[in-house]
């Protein structure tokens, strides 16, 4: 805290003034959420009228198409005040980066970007008809929407708080072509927005994963720390954007990526067949995999005989997508291990669906680099079939080693995959390790209840 930024944060923490106490108008048995929209909407919008600066937090979780959840180690929290606005950038517990929009020349915005993590800065001038001036603007815009909200939700508690709140298709207020699904929570008590959920962005990417975006822990300030919105430049940092230093940091530590002449397209067709796929089965390592959308099995195999299956069967309160992410209270994943060597059988619970990424969640995540690809195959035969395929470096994501990489194979008729292949140097940096997903039946008709988990009787339980 011997740094004016950090003397900033501080401030930001514990000097804000609070608006408490605000007085609704009566209702006669105290539960306005039950009355007509318009009523409680007219409401949440005067008590609105009172703030002068609204603080809260903005947090990203990456959704896979059949349940993953990664709740991203990044996030901001914003300061907005009707002329200029802040915003802190975290990765964790550390202050990665901060901006400010503070008024320039009449009619214009300086914008302020400081890079603690590269050591650098930038600043820029815009129109400030580009940016939004009215700190609640959007909260009001929200509250507004009221009477076309979708469906009412069921109350929940969020930050100790009990909360109501509404959900509705932003194509109704957008014209969103994919139709993301908003969630806005407020407090019973008070009547305020507590939390704000945008479900179903697209992440052009990875076109089977969407994103999530959270709004939370608001505070509705009437004052904050004069200096709060004070641009502030530390010595020594260069006018670099921090793209430019990262990308020269990635050639340095990575080298030179190379990128393959991928056909325009082919990646959509192939996940449009992708996703058509209710079920599929497959071979990896000595174990047979039977996957559907909710469920898959695992069976562990020495040859022909079964030595251990692994259930995983996923619960959740209904069957709408927006339930299906890690804010649904009713999400479970059950894994059932039994293990009929030993005649034992274990079950175990999951609450954070990221612990066990589904297997098609998995194959889409390394499908969706396919048009990053260092390699391109146009036209391959594999286990006598006619194929295309990609090769993609693992460093083109995360921190991956020298030699990480993946290659897929897919039918050419179908579009469908054929082999996936795991190339990973081994830790002691002797060899490769290759881990192989072949034998796909995509579609299969599974018997019934096959991926329902089945004890034999008098095995004995395992606690784990």
């Amino acid at each position: 805290m011997y740094t004016r930024t950090g003397k900033l944060a501080l401030a930001a923490a514990v000097v804000v003034i609070v608006l408490g106490g605000v007085t609704f108008w009566p209702t006669g048995n105290g539960q306005w959420w039950l009355e007509p929209p318009a009523a409680w909407g007219q409401g949440i919008i005067e008590s609105l009228e009172k703030i002068n600066v609204l603080i809260y937090r903005e947090g990203n979780a990456f959704v896979g198409g059949y349940g993953s959840t990664h709740v991203s180690g990044s996030w901001n929290q914003l300061f907005t005040a009707p002329d200029r606005q802040r915003r802190d950038r975290y990765f964790h517990d550390t202050l990665v980066g901060t901006t400010w929009e503070v008024p320039g020349e009449p009619g214009y915005i300086l914008k302020y970007d400081v890079s603690y993590e590269f050591q650098c800065y930038t600043i820029e001038t815009y129109a400030a008809s580009e940016s939004r001036s009215d700190p609640v603007e959007l909260l009001r815009h929200y509250v507004n929407l009221l009477d076309k909200a979708d469906r009412i939700l069921d109350p929940q508690t969020f930050e100790g708080k009990e909360c109501v709140g509404f959900e509705i298709e932003a194509a109704k207020y957008e014209g969103s072509p994919k139709q993301p699904i908003d969630r806005i929570w407020f407090a019973k008590d008070t009547k305020l927005p507590v939390r704000i959920e945008h479900h179903g962005i697209p992440i052009t990417d990875q076109p089977e994963q969407t994103l999530t975006q959270i709004q939370d822990q608001f505070q509705y300030a009437s004052e904050v720390p004069i200096d709060l919105f004070e641009p502030c430049i530390p010595e020594g940092f260069v006018n670099e954007h921090p793209g430019v230093i990262r990308k020269a940091r990635e050639r340095q530590e990575k080298g030179e990526m190379v990128y393959a002449n991928v056909p325009p397209g082919l990646k959509d067709e192939v996940f449009a067949a992708f996703r058509e796929m209710a079920t599929v089965t497959y071979g990896e390592g000595g174990r047979l995999f039977s996957v559907s959308r909710n469920a898959w099995r695992v069976d562990h195999l020495d040859g022909d005989r079964v030595r251990k299956t692994e259930w995983h069967v996923t619960h959740k309160s209904d069957d709408l997508p927006t339930n299906l992410d890690f804010n649904d209270k009713g999400f479970r994943l059950v894994e059932t291990v039994v293990d009929y060597d030993a005649r034992t059988f274990k079950q175990i619970e999951h609450r954070r669906t990221e612990l066990h990424r589904h297997p098609m969640d998995h194959m889409a995540f390394v499908i969706g680099f396919m048009d990053q690809a260092d390699r391109f195959y146009e036209s391959r035969e594999i286990d006598g079939v006619t194929c295309f395929g990609f090769d993609v470096s693992a460093k083109k994501y995360g921190t991956n080693p020298d030699g990480a990489f993946h290659r897929v194979w897919f039918d050419a008729a179908t579009n469908l995959p054929v082999r996936m292949e795991t190339h990973w140097p081994n830790s002691n940096g002797a060899g490769v390790n290759v881990t192989v997903r072949e034998q796909f039946h995509w579609d299969p008709t599974l018997p019934e209840d096959f991926l329902t988990p089945q004890v034999p009787p008098g095995f004995q339980k395992i606690e784990k």
